[in-house]
């Protein structure tokens, strides 16, 4: 039982951190509504705190749209593989890791470039020329940014001495990395802003003069 209940707390970790990505979002959403002169969400549960709710039950009522001239079995496939892709590295960076791999740190970056494969998968099955050229804008973008991530990370390899995730924690317990390595947290934080194509970063996506990007197939009525 005690076994169970040790490899069990990493889903302790995980649960909080998404519920506080459903707020995050919310955050976010307000913020650049003020910095465009409006007041962004506001009618949902009082001060919006029910949006993220919302927009969750939203999605899964959504009706599942097929393009008739798509690449079905891909057009299905890719945000599956994305999201398996996604779940595959989660317990790693856990105070309580279900595994404590060698190169555990390779490993995420390996699993982090096979996303522009569904990217571009993506793009590709939905059979339309402009889902095609912006899954290539995204995927040159991603990969552009995946060779500064890992230049990053090599340098607090450097101080580690390893590849293990339990060396980030355990380097971590006197002194937070952030703070020998200030100038590479900046430059993380502006390549993982590119990386997951948030903005100022959100060409792929270029919500202004486009309708989504490489998903806009992805949509339900």
């Amino acid at each position: 039982l005690a076994q169970i209940i040790l490899h069990l707390l990493p889903l302790l970790f995980i649960a909080p951190i998404l519920l506080a990505i459903a707020f995050l979002t919310l955050i976010e959403r307000k913020v650049l509504g003020y910095m465009q002169h409006r007041k962004g969400p506001n009618i949902v549960g009082p001060f919006d705190l029910l949006q993220p709710i919302a927009n969750g039950v939203k999605l899964f009522i959504k009706e599942p749209i097929l393009p008739s001239t798509s690449s079905q079995i891909l057009f299905l496939l890719a945000p599956t593989m994305a999201l398996t892709l996604m779940i595959m590295w989660t317990p790693f960076p856990m105070p309580i890791a279900f595994s404590d791999m060698n190169l555990s740190i390779l490993f995420i970056l390996a699993i982090s470039s096979l996303i522009v494969y569904t990217i571009l998968g993506s793009g590709w099955a939905s059979n339309s020329k402009y889902t095609l050229i912006e899954a290539l804008r995204a995927v040159a973008q991603t990969i552009s940014y995946e060779v500064t991530l890992a230049l990053i990370i090599l340098c607090a390899i450097f101080l580690m001495g390893g590849f293990a995730m339990s060396n980030f924690i355990l380097t971590q317990q006197l002194m937070w990395l952030f703070v020998p390595l200030w100038p590479m947290a900046a430059m993380w934080y502006i390549s993982t802003l590119a990386e997951t194509n948030r903005a100022p970063f959100d060409l792929t996506e270029g919500e202004s003069e486009l309708v989504s990007g490489f998903n806009v197939e992805y949509a339900g009525d």
